[in-house]
């Protein structure tokens, strides 16, 4: 049995990069190239970034990270959802991405937005449950196979 606890932003810059490493394989497709890369991305996150995490006892089981810094157009923007396999189709993700929504930090923002690989069905209908709609204008998403999906606030 889970005994899952959230947080935002506590989690360290060591065990974030732990976090991320172990679970790597998850990114849908592979886009990090190297180990390096991969931790260069988890400083920015943590540096720029609104962390949101969950934790099994004291080890961090999933994170949602979100940049809310764009003040002029005031959209955020989701830049990673991974939650460890061995706490799959436990809810992880779905509590995350509701504290998020409900959270104090977005009520200065008019939207939020995320890009998903297109294939990934089980992302995209979490995401649709939580209100997030396929984003098909001109400014979506040009990386070969994802999609822009878009929830307004």
């Amino acid at each position: 049995m889970l005994n899952t606890r959230y947080a935002i932003n506590t989690a360290s810059l060591d065990v974030l990069k732990r976090f991320y490493k172990n679970n790597a394989a998850l990114f849908f497709p592979k886009m990090f190239e190297t180990t390096d890369l991969l931790m260069e991305y988890v400083e920015k996150l943590k540096n720029n970034a609104e962390i949101f995490e969950a934790y099994d006892d004291d080890a961090l089981i999933g994170v949602v990270a979100v940049y809310l810094n764009n003040m002029q157009t005031k959209v955020g923007f989701i830049t990673s959802v991974i939650v460890d396999k061995k706490y799959h189709r436990n809810g992880v993700a779905n509590q995350l991405i509701k504290a998020l929504i409900s959270s104090e930090k977005l009520k200065l923002f008019r939207a939020i937005d995320l890009y998903v690989y297109k294939d990934n069905m089980i992302a995209i209908n979490l995401y649709k449950k939580h209100g997030f709609t396929i984003n098909n204008d001109q400014h979506s998403c040009k990386i070969k196979d994802f999609v822009t999906m878009s929830l307004a606030l």
